[in-house]
């Protein structure tokens, strides 16, 4: 056995270091990567005090990323037939698929590649991409309908097919160079926008190179591409910007063992000094405020929201397939279900009915906050600050309360049911699991955004960075 060293890689943490280990088992030529992080002290100053923080060695197998193959395209001719409506159709035509693998999802902790497959077979991550580079610009509502009809067979897979499928739309933002150096080469992007925590971006010639360590990367297992939020030194401070960088130059680590959305697979992603050209990289603060360079080059007002407002519904919308499916679920159950010790069918039970019909509502109301957001998306990114901040606040917010709303609903009908409903394989468990991840999601804190959202009401300053 042979182990190569390379140069020690830079962690965020002052005086610690990234190793790299590579090497061969045998003669049948099993390779193997090992990223370690060396034991180090770390001496920091502060007031005249030394602090000393020892750093445990730890080791992190890379993941086992599906690098697309492409060529499996839509024809010219099924491009043309293409539409929304077709794809909400093909959507709930899957949800049955989704649903079969669901735990298999879980198992493998990514997307199963046959359903994967399939959805890239439908049309769906067409949805966003520019007519002028052969996709659709579907609006807001059939996307939402498309996701609503996956999440209701897999929260897992719908929550990184509509984050890729939006990052398209994200992509959009970028210099039209970027756009057609992709888009011609694959006519949509499959990839994660992850924005924390930020890389790091320095200026070299004929670019910048970009070194970072990022976590929470959903949709990274079947990436062909990444967005990646990094910090670039300016002449006012640091400057917030997004970079994309091909998925095969960066390490995949296989981090993500989660009780809950198990199957996204959203691992850490490792980049080392890389080069990175100028096109690659766009400010964030304009598509934030929804000034990014799509709202020049696109007359469709699909592109114009901050981004914040569209993107909290995109994770939303899983939450809300997968409380209407737990609704559904316990319907079903409660026909023939009798507790034990009871003569009474749980179904002709007042309290059973009570709960089932409050979850029902309950998830409407919810899915009626989400749809009404992306209606006033539109319009909010007309507004000019401080206004523009309050209404992106309050968006955020009214998400947020969707999303609890949600998680109460299958709370409730999870009480219908016994405990049956509790077995790992169970899907009432599984979409109990994912909710309660997937609400704990930063963007969805509840006392944050209510919080951040009564400042604004009573005229103090924003105190979040999640607008």
């Amino acid at each position: 056995m042979r182990s190569p060293r390379v140069p020690a890689w830079p962690d965020r943490s002052v005086g610690t270091y990234l190793s790299i280990s590579i090497g061969e088992v045998g003669g049948d030529g099993l390779s193997w990567i090992l990223v370690t992080r060396r034991s180090t002290l770390i001496t920091r100053r502060s007031q005249g005090v030394d602090t000393t923080m020892e750093h445990q060695l730890a080791t992190t197998p890379l993941a086992d990323w599906r690098k697309p193959s492409g060529g499996d395209w839509l024809s010219p001719q099924q491009l043309r037939q293409l539409c929304p409506e077709h794809i909400v159709q093909r959507a709930k035509g899957l949800a049955p698929l989704l649903a079969a693998h669901a735990h298999d999802a879980e198992l493998l902790r990514r997307p199963v590649d046959a359903v994967w497959q399939a959805l890239r077979d439908s049309g769906f991550f067409y949805q966003f991409v520019p007519k002028r580079f052969g996709g659709l610009e579907t609006d807001f509502q059939s996307f939402f309908d498309a996701v609503l009809a996956l999440a209701q067979g897999c929260i897992s897979t719908a929550w990184c097919a509509a984050f890729c499928a939006a990052h398209n739309w994200y992509l959009a933002h970028f210099p039209l160079e970027t756009q057609s150096e992709i888009w011609s080469e694959r006519p949509y992007f499959i990839g994660p926008l992850v924005t924390g925590p930020p890389g790091r971006l320095s200026r070299c010639e004929g670019g910048y190179r970009l070194n970072g360590h990022w976590k929470w990367a959903s949709g990274v297992m079947h990436s062909d591409w990444l967005i990646l939020t990094a910090t670039l030194d300016a002449a006012n401070g640091a400057e917030p910007v997004n970079v994309i960088a091909r998925a095969e130059d960066a390490r995949i680590l296989d981090t993500w063992h989660m009780s809950g959305l198990a199957g996204t697979g959203s691992n850490d992603i490792l980049i080392q000094d890389l080069f990175v050209p100028s096109h690659h990289v766009t400010p964030a603060e304009p598509i934030r405020r929804g000034r990014g360079l799509a709202q020049t080059n696109y007359p469709n007002s699909v592109f114009s929201p901050p981004a914040l407002a569209f993107l909290c519904v995109v994770s939303a919308i899983p939450q809300l397939g997968g409380a209407r499916a737990a609704v559904t679920l316990a319907k079903e159950h409660l026909g023939d279900y009798t507790r034990r010790g009871s003569i009474t069918a749980q179904g002709e039970r007042a309290i059973a009915q009570a709960r089932i019909a409050r979850a029902e509502v309950m998830v409407r109301a919810a899915e009626a906050v989400l749809r009404n957001i992306l209606r006033e998306a539109h319009e909010i990114g007309r507004l000019d600050e401080p206004e523009q901040i309050n209404e992106r606040l309050r968006l955020r917010t009214q998400s947020a309360h969707a999303v609890e709303i949600c998680r109460d609903a299958v709370d409730i009908v999870c009480r219908v049911v016994g405990s049956s409903a509790w077995r790992d394989d169970h899907p009432l468990a599984r979409i109990k699991r994912d909710l309660d991840t997937a609400s704990s999601h930063a963007v969805f804190d509840i006392d944050i955004c209510l919080e951040a959202y009564g400042r604004t009401l009573v005229g103090l300053p924003c105190n979040t960075t999640l607008t």
